[in-house]
């Protein structure tokens, strides 16, 4: 059976993805809804036609008989449960070449005789077959419907011509058959020499005009646009010098297309309606080409026009029977009622064209409707949904081959985790979606990326990457002439070089960018925030004061904490000190008592993290006090202490939790992810945040005010956790600087200064070479002792400590602390030390008696040549190791353990839960930080189960062992996953927690895990997990087989400790 090709996208492609999904009202609505009957009645009809053996209507093909005259003969396609059956009488030559072309319907075809096909334009493809006898054909709709087409039959008598014609066809099949993906699917992969055979080998007017569509068509799978629209005109032309108006639109369909990716909408515009009349609604390719008027006007800003224009071109497509297009017109008119205001319309008609998109053919429109839907959710604040969504479409667009479109929905992902505080995950989509496109081809989206990266990159304060980044972005925009883009670009320029410190360039640039370029209410708050800190610096604080206090309203949440870090640092340097640190924990007050107010898990985590830029600039003051001489602990540890509470911690399991609220969750989602949604051409951004209702909402239901008091870690609670032999250090990042707290039982605290860049730059060898089980041992040995100098500077005089206890995020969790050094001449703290990591949060945490049994969730991924994951040999023998070492405890085992199955055991209070599953920490899926578990009622997909879902159900265990590859991965460069899955377990509840920071060796396990619970078995009615982890990790430095660091220095143990504990 011959497949037509995806030859031109199933429906216009654009450049901006701004489009958030609109439904057109009433008569579009009830078209959609009958036609969807009409699609499923289809469907029906041909799966029994199918069964029963479809009707079929016979043709008897006869040879004129001045067969090299004659002109081509037609024949209507009958309806879409009949089959044409073409009957060739034994009277014609055998070696006689039959040309079958379509003409405007995809077709499958069926013969035994030697055929060569090349099914491009779509819709109007051609195959050639070599009659023998006996001989018959079999012809059929490749889709459901019933649209107007026709079958046409050409006959090749000339014996020379014919064998010309059949190796020219041969090698255009050849180059068609490549034309399997979408745009940019050939980008890697031209096929220069077979396209350069096709176009040297064509013999006539028809050959050429083939060729030159061909050649198009590579172009454009190449992604190269600008050529390929070039060639889509000279195919135009050529196909209209032979009277084939048809295949002409179809050519000029490209075009038009092209330019829309382009931007370039006044052409399209002249291209589609060179005169005043109506435009050719008879066939396909007709009413195509008007759909790509539709879009320019749109994006055109002519609204009504555009309307008038889908109205027409979804009526002409209702009556083509052309059920596919329809819906992927369903979601460009979408676009069109989302910016009049109509999301609720926008979100039924998305739904109703992803219902309507059937088939193999129907992944690009379904990913685009999955896209826009996307789109709604995260407005309305249903990030989790928007997510999900995203996946869905990012699923649909691989399976399609269609990078752009792939690198389209990783850009809104990158959007969206920059603001939820996951610049790691936001990079790295960025980033992925910068390898997908081509900087000649798709100039204004790649510029558009750079830019986005730029940003993530200031979130993650990598001033020399961001710098760099922005100039490329800059020269891009520039190039292309696009004033607003520039204008953009050169503000996030100069907040860039204001966290480099370079003051004066920043004044420049900033100088530079004219005011009437601004284009949107982000970029003049931006030139605002940008004024204030150069006044700042200028050292007029009252100035910056006032300025900044003129901007109450109308902020996203990245612009109110930017606006209170300046409000900070000016009342800071205008000896207003305690106002200053005052002022940065009542905004942080502020957005813990929003978290609990919503009942949405994914914005309360944002809400939670959006604390840390907070801390960070009361980190960079207290360094600056420092640095003035203030060294003096009364003075500084009861401004640190509050900051030293992890914020992003869940409340406990039990406490009160708000009940959801969809206004609340959109206005919440409006606040948040305004820079998402500004990152979108055309989108209302800052401008419809409703702050009064925010507020309204937030205070709603039972009266609690939003400032509600937060029990706070005092500075005596805080020396009460360092007991004898049990010291605290914290390593604290601001924005620039980076701080050592210690407290020791019998010293009074101390604060010092770190160097953060040198920190660093000895963390990442460290961490690279022990990720590997075959690197050097002495090099470890040597990066450690140069870390750990750095890192116990000054702290070295004592012993050892029994058991080291750290506080400080991400960058404590990078630290590989078994293999560091507490003195030159002693051993590793594996050999002297227990480590444990604290999330302190407000909440007790309560003590609970061991339990009298111990849970296995266990996921080994048996069919791992169905679901593609490795198999986890040693999985299976986990149970029985337990169970050897833990006598006095029943251990149960289940088994391809379902999500549900897996969340309700998590949530069991005060349970013991070993968990052996595949990890990952990456952002080959969303919200990708999780576990792998088997697939369920003999799928071959394995489901997943991400930090979202321990936000949105909880965790109430007490201990949690997660023997699963590289889930507590951290790089410490502020976030690698969008939040770690280990650190969430132990965030959203759980006692203890423990796990690998890179992937290690399950075989390992029949080491440490008997000796872990034997050592909490040897613990009674008080085991210990963090003496039992480093008893586990003591086994494997004894072993043989595990000795090396790769296998033991990554075990990592956090502990959630509540204040006054």
């Amino acid at each position: 059976m011959l497949q037509p090709l995806a030859t031109l996208p199933a429906a216009p492609h654009r450049l901006r993805d701004d489009a958030d999904d609109a439904l057109p009202a009433g008569l579009m609505a009830r078209r959609i809804a009958a036609i969807q009957f009409n699609a499923r009645q289809w469907l029906f009809v041909l799966g029994l036609a199918a069964s029963f053996n479809a009707p079929a209507t016979q043709v008897a093909l006869s040879m004129p008989p001045d067969c090299v005259a004659a002109s081509a003969q037609r024949v209507p396609l009958p309806s879409a449960s009949d089959t044409l059956h073409l009957v060739l009488p034994a009277s014609i030559p055998a070696g006689a070449l039959l040309e079958l072309r379509e003409a405007g319907q995809d077709l499958t075809l069926h013969s035994d005789a030697p055929q060569r096909a090349v099914q491009t334009p779509p819709r109007y493809g051609a195959t050639l077959l070599q009659v023998q006898h006996p001989m018959a054909i079999d012809v059929g709709r490749l889709r459901p419907g019933g649209g107007a087409g026709a079958l046409e039959w050409h006959w090749h008598c000339d014996p020379q011509t014919g064998e010309r014609l059949w190796r020219w066809f041969e090698r255009a099949s050849a180059l068609a058959a490549r034309f399997t993906g979408g745009v940019g699917s050939l980008r890697d992969d031209f096929p220069d020499a077979l396209l350069a055979a096709v176009k040297d080998d064509a013999f006539d007017s028809r050959s050429r005009a083939l060729a030159e569509h061909l050649a198009a068509q590579s172009l454009l799978l190449a992604g190269r646009a600008a050529d390929a629209s070039a060639a889509f005109e000279r195919a135009a032309l050529a196909w209209q010098a032979i009277g084939d108006g048809e295949r002409a639109s179809a050519a000029r369909v490209g075009v038009a297309e092209d330019l829309n990716r382009s931007a370039q909408y006044a052409r399209v515009l002249g291209l589609t309606r060179a005169a005043a009349d109506a435009p050719d609604g008879s066939h396909y390719f007709g009413v195509r080409l008007e759909n790509a008027r539709c879009l320019a006007l749109h994006y055109l800003h002519q609204l009504d026009a555009a309307t008038a224009c889908y109205a027409w071109t979804s009526a002409r497509l209702d009556a083509l029977n052309e059920t596919l297009e329809l819906a992927s017109v369903g979601i460009d008119f979408a676009a069109v009622e989302m910016a009049r205001g109509n999301a609720d319309g926008a979100r039924k008609l998305l739904l109703d064209s992803l219902a309507l998109a059937q088939g193999a053919q129907a992944l690009t429109v379904q990913g685009r409707a999955q896209f826009e839907l996307a789109g709604l959710a995260r407005d309305r604040g249903d990030i989790a949904q928007a997510l999900h969504r995203l996946q869905q479409a990012q699923d649909r667009f691989a399976a399609a081959a269609e990078p752009r479109w792939q690198a389209n929905v990783l850009l809104r992902l990158a959007a969206l985790l920059n603001e939820l505080h996951a610049p790691g995950d936001a990079r790295a989509a960025a980033e992925r979606a910068l390898s997908l496109l081509d900087a000649r081809h798709a100039p204004a989206r790649v510029a558009a990326a750079q830019l986005l990266l730029a940003r993530i990159e200031l979130s993650d304060s990598d001033t020399d990457v961001g710098l760099a980044r922005i100039e490329l972005s800059l020269a891009a925009f520039q190039e292309l002439g696009m004033p607003e883009e520039v204008a953009s670009a050169q503000l996030l320029k100069a907040r860039l070089l204001l966290q480099a410190g370079r003051v004066d360039d920043a004044h420049k640039v900033l100088a530079g960018t004219p005011i009437a370029a601004l284009h949107n209410g982000a970029d003049g708050n931006a030139r605002r925030l940008i004024g204030a800190e150069l006044a700042l610096h200028a050292g007029q604080f009252e100035r910056t004061t006032s300025l900044l206090r003129s901007m109450r309203t109308n902020l996203t949440l990245s612009e109110q904490l930017e606006r209170t870090r300046l409000l900070a640092e000016a009342d800071w340097r205008a000896g207003r000190r305690d106002q200053a640190h005052a002022l940065l924990r009542a905004h942080a007050h502020a957005l813990l008592a929003l978290s609990r107010r919503t009942g949405n898990a994914v914005l309360a985590h944002t809400l939670r993290a959006a604390i840390a830029p907070l801390r960070q600039t009361a980190i960079d003051l207290l360094a600056q006090d420092l640095d003035a001489g203030n060294t003096g602990s009364a003075q500084w540890l009861p401004r640190l202490t509050p900051w030293l509470l992890d914020p992003d911690a869940a409340p406990a399991r039990g406490s009160r939790a708000s009940a959801p609220s969809a206004a609340l969750d959109a206005a919440l989602s409006a606040l948040l992810l305004g820079d998402a949604a500004a990152e979108e051409a055309g989108k209302p951004a800052t401008n419809t945040i409703h702050f009064v209702l925010l507020d309204r909402l937030a205070r709603a239901d039972d009266g609690r005010d939003t400032a509600m008091a937060e029990r706070e870690l005092t500075p005596a609670a805080l020396r009460a956790i360092a007991r004898p032999g049990q010291p605290l250090l914290a390593l604290l990042r601001g924005r620039q600087r980076l701080l050592r707290l210690w407290i020791n039982a019998d010293a009074a605290p101390r604060l010092d200064r770190l160097d953060a860049h040198a920190l660093r730059q000895q963390l990442a060898p460290l961490r690279d070479v022990l990720a590997r089980p075959d690197s050097s041992v002495t090099l470890i040995d040597a990066h450690a002792r140069a870390l750990s100098e750095l890192v116990f500077s000054g702290l070295g005089g004592q012993a050892p400590p029994q058991r080291l206890q750290v506080i400080g995020g991400r960058l404590v969790a990078a630290i590989p602390w078994p293999v560091l050094y507490w003195q030159p001449a002693a051993a590793p703290l594996a050999e002297t030390s227990d480590t444990v990591l604290l999330n302190l949060v407000t909440e007790p945490v309560p003590h609970q008696a061991a339990p009298a049994g111990i849970t296995v969730l266990l996921a080994a991924q048996d069919d791992g040549a169905v679901n593609g994951l490795p198999v986890l040999g040693a999985a299976a023998f986990e149970p029985a190791l337990i169970q050897r070492d833990s006598p006095d405890r029943q251990v149960q085992t289940m088994a391809a353990t379902s999500r549900e199955q897996a969340l309700l055991q998590l949530s069991a209070s005060g349970a013991w839960l070993h968990v052996s599953a595949h990890g990952r920490s990456q952002t080959d899926r969303l919200l990708a930080s999780g576990l792998w578990l088997d697939p369920q009622d003999g799928g071959s997909e394995a489901q997943f189960l991400g930090w979202a879902d321990l936000y949105a159900h909880g965790v109430g265990a007490d201990l949690v062992v997660l023997n699963v590859c590289q889930l507590a991965q951290s790089d410490g460069a502020a976030a690698n996953a969008a939040l770690d899955f280990a650190a969430a377990v132990s965030r959203a509840g759980a006692r203890n927690t423990i796990a690998a920071q890179w992937p290690v060796s399950d075989t390992a396990s029949v080491v440490w895990v008997p000796a872990f619970y034997r050592a909490l078995t040897a613990g009674g009615d008080h085991p210990d997990p963090a003496q039992s982890l480093a008893e586990a990790r003591r086994a494997l430095r004894a072993s043989r087989a595990f000795r090396h660091p790769f296998h033991w220095a990554g075990w990592v143990h956090w502990q959630r400790l509540g204040v006054g504990e």
